[in-house]
């Protein structure tokens, strides 16, 4: 939910950023607890908690709340988080949305909370408060919670088992965070919620042994780990820095009398430098390349309960003339976007922010790719004085046709005066066409597939998904698999396909009557427009005939199934058809058996199987031990158990890739009947591929991409060589349906990439 997203982001941000310099509450804190026990250190848990709390106020804190049972009371918590407290500790029973003891408050009083800007941290022993896998649990209220105006009230952390904690280790735990919270150790100063937390439950494996090592796995942070807490009002930093830095800079120092504060330096959203100042409170920074254009940093420092520190340091040019890129204008067309195709203009700006005018001006466009073709790409300019600025251009580019929608165009623009040379890499975004496929049809009056020996109409409906219109857009279609005879292809648009618009495409279509049922074929609709060099081919794989599986094989090799759980599934004479099924595997009491298969759907269907039960079922008809089926990891509300005979069982599947999950599972007692259940008869949604396996560019199928690769394509192309199936499929890189010098080109940069 982005909602509960946007609270927790912004409630942290405001506790960084703009802390209170005036308010008192940082060193206020809660304890809240039970009057039971004895746990860690043979204390009840109120005793546990006047010691953390004695803790505390040896350190920065001032005042310290002990409400606890039996005299605590929700409204004494309430008024105490509302007036503000910056740490809450609580010993005591738990529930999903509660506290049981002291301050027994639930998930309705933390959200009627009005302690806006006042959040406090919370170390919270108690059983299952985090158990956020059931329902939105206690501490996920306290970090989603807000005000009627949608101001985030709750915590900004919290520490809560998933789990039912025991009672002493962590006690121990508890004690442990307070006891570096407030510096018990000099070597071990932590500062953030998420390193006092952490190395506080540690400290229960030291402690308790296996027993500790079993809360560290389930007491959970809610939260950012990386705030730093509060526990003081808020003082300022004394800073000291140079105003200026000069470009090529490599390093900058700054003095804040404070150890351990945190100095930052960022440009445009990006981190230049950081480190922590050492004992003296300085720092200096050093950047990873030199700060090489004008302009301004941001410095932030930030330290433990001081406020943050944010300024600019102006980026200033040495003596000489400096050239400083400025806007870019592109006019592309017929409008001021740049799309697939586009003779286009490019104009730009520069400011001489030196000290001097420079010499007269050679300005250069360069791109190293094949992206644009640039026609004009070098314009003389004068002297530019400092501080004026001058347009530069036109330059002129083309652009390609066969551009990617949304492809970033590298650019380089370079100035020179002879002297000095400036250099700024842009990016220029491009609009083209992007095609998706809705829906296919087969016109057969049948199955809805393409069978063997059969002639049908392949209809198809594709989505123009890009950003650019196709003009006269033209459409072929090929393929080198010889299960299928293409036929005539016609269109319902030859005139203007706008983005955002759909077409229909018909193709006449013939399997051959040797053709493997379930062989796959990949088709490459080639779609380009009228008069240009536009081209773009759409790969649509099919499948011949229907996709079953009958377990007939006495195996589970026909697909790749995939066996998980407690129990492997097994072949069984059990059947609904022919002589075999799937029986699922032999589990004992709350364990799980599965069976599964990944398939892309090509278009929208359905699934349909046929499924038997002999399985524990209750008095009123439920089921206890029962199949239940999935679809990735949405249940489709099957559950198939007790004593039922062979039956069909049909779902709708959308397009797309999905895992298709059988999982048989019991619950914590008793069986009956034969305690399993058979599967039979599977038949998989028309047009259903198996994950397509193509190692594209591997031609000598030997597991890499490399120039062999490439020497195989070329033989082949000379008519040295012949491929087989495969090596041709691996070798056709833009699913064409041929090989040939596009496919080596292609080829040759897939190479260079590795």
């Amino acid at each position: 939910n982005t909602t509960h997203v946007e609270t927790m982001v912004n409630r942290t941000i405001m506790y960084e950023m703009n802390p209170d310099p005036t308010a008192d509450w940082y060193k206020k804190g809660s304890g809240f607890a039970s009057d039971q026990g004895p746990g860690d250190d043979g204390e009840l848990d109120y005793e546990h908690l006047d010691n953390i709390r004695d803790d505390l106020l040896g350190f920065t804190y001032s005042e310290v709340d002990q409400i606890y049972d039996p005299t605590g009371t929700v409204e004494d918590g309430e008024i105490a988080l509302n007036d503000g407290r910056s740490i809450v500790n609580y010993t005591g029973h738990g529930s999903n949305g509660s506290w049981g003891n002291g301050c027994p408050m639930n998930q309705t009083n933390v959200n009627g909370l009005t302690n806006a800007e006042k959040w406090p941290f919370i170390w919270s022993v108690a059983c299952v408060n985090g158990e956020f896998h059931i329902g939105t649990c206690f501490a996920e209220t306290w970090l989603r919670a807000t005000d009627s105006d949608g101001t985030p009230t709750g915590a900004i952390a919290v520490l809560m088992s998933t789990v039912n904690q025991s009672w002493a280790p962590p006690m121990d735990g508890q004690d442990e965070m307070n006891d570096i919270l407030v510096e018990s150790y000099e070597n071990n100063i932590k500062r953030t919620y998420g390193g006092l937390s952490m190395n506080g439950v540690m400290h229960m494996a030291d402690s308790y042994g296996s027993a500790g090592e079993e809360e560290i796995l389930y007491w959970t942070i809610f939260g950012d780990p990386s705030v730093v807490v509060r526990t003081d009002t808020p003082t300022d930093m004394s800073i000291a820095h140079s105003e200026i830095m000069i470009i090529g800079a490599t390093e900058f120092y700054v003095e804040t009398e404070v150890p351990g504060a945190l100095v930052a330096i960022s440009r445009n959203g990006e981190l230049l430098a950081s480190m922590f100042t050492d004992a003296n409170g300085a720092a200096t920074l050093e950047f990873g390349s030199s700060i090489d254009t004008p302009g301004s940093v941001n410095l932030v420092v930030t330290a433990f309960n001081k406020m943050p520190y944010e300024t600019t340091v102006n980026v200033i040019a040495p003596d000489g003339a400096y050239l400083l890129l400025g806007d870019l204008t592109i006019a592309g067309g017929t409008d001021p976007s740049l799309d697939y195709g586009d003779a286009a203009t490019l104009y730009t700006t520069f400011e001489n922010v030196g000290q001097d005018p420079s010499g007269n001006l050679t300005f250069t466009l360069i791109h190293n790719d094949d992206m644009v073709t640039i026609n004009t790409g070098v314009l003389e300019n004068g002297s530019v004085a400092a501080g004026e600025e001058v347009t530069i251009g036109p330059f002129e580019f083309q652009v390609s046709w066969n551009v990617e929608n949304g492809a970033m165009i590298p650019f380089i623009i370079q100035a020179t005066d002879g002297v000095e040379t400036w250099e700024y890499e842009s990016e220029i975004p491009v609009d083209a066409p992007e095609f998706e496929l809705i829906s296919v049809e087969f016109l057969d009056m049948g199955n809805g597939t393409l069978d063997p020996g059969e002639t049908t109409t392949m209809q198809l409906v594709l989505n123009n998904m890009g950003l650019s219109p196709v003009d006269s857009p033209t459409f072929d279609v090929t393929s080198s698999d010889p299960n299928i005879i293409l036929g005539a292809l016609t269109s319902d648009n030859a005139y203007w396909w706008d983005n955002g618009s759909q077409v229909t495409l018909s193709l006449e279509l013939t399997a051959t009557s040797d053709a493997p049922i379930g062989h796959t074929a990949l088709l490459g609709f080639i779609i380009g427009a009228n008069g240009t060099d536009y081209e773009n081919v759409l790969p649509v794989a099919i499948t011949l005939g229907l996709l079953i599986e009958n377990f007939e094989s006495m195996s589970f090799n026909t697909f790749d199934w995939i066996l998980s759980g407690d129990a492997d599934w097994t072949i069984d004479t059990e059947f609904y058809s022919g002589s075999y099924s799937a029986k699922s595997g032999n589990i004992n009491n709350s364990e799980m058996t599965e069976l599964s298969i990944e398939m892309n759907v090509l278009y929208d269907g359905e699934i349909t199987f046929w499924a038997k039960a002999s399985s524990e079922q209750g008095g009123t008809g439920s089921v206890y031990d029962y199949l239940e089926f999935f679809i990735n990891d949405q249940s489709q509300e099957l559950l198939i158990g007790g004593e039922s005979d062979w039956t069909e069982y049909s779902v709708n599947v959308p397009t797309g890739g999905h895992t298709f999950r059988w999982v048989y599972q019991k619950d914590g007692a008793q069986s009956s009947g034969e305690d399993c259940v058979w599967l039979d008869q599977i038949i998989f949604p028309a047009g259903s591929v198996p994950p397509l396996n193509i190692d594209f560019g591997d031609v000598n199928l030997d597991g890499m991409v490399s120039i062999f690769d490439v020497i195989l394509s070329v033989n082949f192309m000379m008519g040295n060589f012949d491929f087989t199936v495969e090596q041709a499929q691996n070798a056709d890189m833009n699913l064409d349906g041929i090989v040939n010098i596009y496919d080596v080109l292609l080829l040759v940069d897939a190479v260079l990439a590795e």
